[in-house]
């Protein structure tokens, strides 16, 4: 298992996804990076999962990964100012099934010269 970061991470990235998130309803998807402990599972040697995201509509965006136990973990939610939150919900993808799991806020850290 990947080594764990320094704590919860969510980058959004301006490049486009590598591979596209098929049931997405937005073609337009771009990268990101998850570190969320209980959530997300780093591959070996790194400290967060590749994942998706796409605008949904407004203020809105989905954060989207397949977890290695064939799980599909989402983030939806809306970005104000530097603050992004909203829910957490799983979907089953052998059976479709999703509940929600919980909430999540996620703040933009500034970094020096920005």
């Amino acid at each position: 298992r990947g080594r764990a970061a320094a704590g919860p991470t969510l980058q959004l990235q301006a490049t486009t996804a590598a591979a596209l998130e098929p049931t997405a309803p937005s073609l337009t998807q771009f990268s990101a990076a998850i570190a969320l402990p209980g959530y997300s599972m780093a591959p070996r040697g790194r400290t967060t999962q590749a994942a998706a995201w796409w605008p949904a509509g407004g203020d809105s965006v989905v954060v989207y990964w397949v977890t290695p136990r064939n799980a599909a973990i989402s983030l939806r939610g809306a970005l104000r100012g530097d603050t992004l939150s909203g829910d957490v919900w799983y979907t089953s993808v052998e059976s479709g099934t999703e509940f929600q799991l919980g909430r999540f806020t996620a703040v933009r850290r500034r970094t020096a010269g920005r």
